[in-house]
């Protein structure tokens, strides 16, 4: 059936279709190409278009993924054409938008394009969750403002496989930001507690998520940025490091991975169910959070500042201390003295 629709669009309508069938491409002579999706297979008909002669390329698409992927390899396709005009005509439903790719490519920078297909699947995609009730509006604003942050994911997307902890703690810096903790100084499961004690929130979804399960998170993401979409150029994908990346190996193939942590975080959540009334015109570290012994936060009476009254009381004490140890001496050397004096007079009386 394929060729027969081949040779009719040729013959009636003077254009060139081209069909895949698995690897195989019929149409036009390209190599075998063992791509999953046509998401980011389209990256290899665009360069092979920009080969043949074409600098005006138009792709139409429903998935914001293909926009996404074409972006990250804009750098490669204006190294192949300078005067490239690369244009997604996007189609959802009954409204159509056009959209530059170049420009947009420029507008985050072109040595960040890479990094940019890794923020996307980080704050979620068709490989990894999103985080719940907060829109890639809100994700782009915080990342394009965040040059260290488009650093950090053109690097690992870059080099998939020399990401460290300084590269993970920039990411839950990241993470954290979009929940409303930009001092950098927290971390995430204090940011979860400041969360979940919040007026606003209705139920656990809407916390950020555990470390564990943001390791994950970005793993996976990196996996899909570097490995699939970041090598879309190349006819050939292997899936190397699937256990480094997100995925455990099992009987019936491969299984996802969502955490790394092996214990269920029940405290949390257990403490929150009660609050904490201690105050700063009392605190002894009696109060519901110092039972548990953790810190007070912000939502707490005393507003996260009885750590610094009993800092300054146990000062005080040791110092209070001090000064009646000092007393005491000097008052048993007095009566060492008067014994003495005593035992003298009768000494002479006898």
């Amino acid at each position: 059936m394929a060729p027969e629709i081949y040779r009719l669009s040729q013959r009636q309508f003077g254009i060139e279709v081209i069909i895949t069938h698995g690897e195989d491409t019929l149409g036009c002579n390209m190599p075998k190409c063992n791509h999953i999706e046509a998401d980011y297979r389209i990256v290899l008909y665009v360069i092979k278009a920009i080969d043949r002669g074409s600098c005006s390329i138009v792709v139409r698409t429903g998935d914001t993924d293909v926009l996404v992927i074409l972006v990250g390899h804009s750098k490669t396709f204006l190294d192949m054409c300078e005067n490239l005009s690369l244009t997604v005509m996007f189609t959802a439903g009954s409204r159509t938008q056009y959209f530059d790719i170049l420009k947009i490519a420029k507008y985050i920078n072109l040595e960040y394009c890479k990094g940019f297909m890794l923020f996307y699947a980080y704050t979620g995609c068709d490989y990894t969750p999103h985080f719940y009730n907060i829109g890639k509006t809100k994700w782009f604003d915080l990342y394009i403002k965040d040059d260290a942050i488009k650093k950090t994911f053109t690097t690992v997307c870059e080099n998939p496989l020399s990401y460290d902890v300084d590269v993970l703690y920039n990411l839950l810096n990241f993470t954290l930001k979009g929940y409303g903790f930009t001092d950098g100084t927290i971390t995430l499961l204090r940011g979860r507690y400041e969360v979940l004690m919040r007026k606003s929130t209705k139920n656990f979804r809407q916390l950020p998520p555990s470390p564990g399960a943001a390791v994950v998170q970005a793993r996976k993401a990196i996996f899909v940025a570097a490995y699939q979409w970041g090598k879309a150029d190349s006819p050939t994908i292997t899936y190397d490091h699937l256990d480094q990346f997100g995925w455990k190996k099992t009987d019936q193939g491969w299984a996802h991975t969502w955490t790394t942590t092996t214990f269920p975080e029940e405290d949390i959540y257990r403490l929150a169910y009660r609050t904490c009334g201690c105050t700063l015109s009392d605190c002894s570290g009696g109060c519901h959070c110092g039972k548990h012994g953790i810190e007070c936060v912000s939502t707490c009476a005393c507003k996260g500042k009885c750590k610094e009254i009993r800092e300054a009381r146990a000062m005080v004490a040791v110092s209070s201390g001090s000064a009646s140890s000092r007393g005491s001496v000097r008052a048993r050397g007095r009566g060492t003295t008067s014994r003495r004096g005593r035992t003298g007079a009768r000494g002479k009386t006898i």
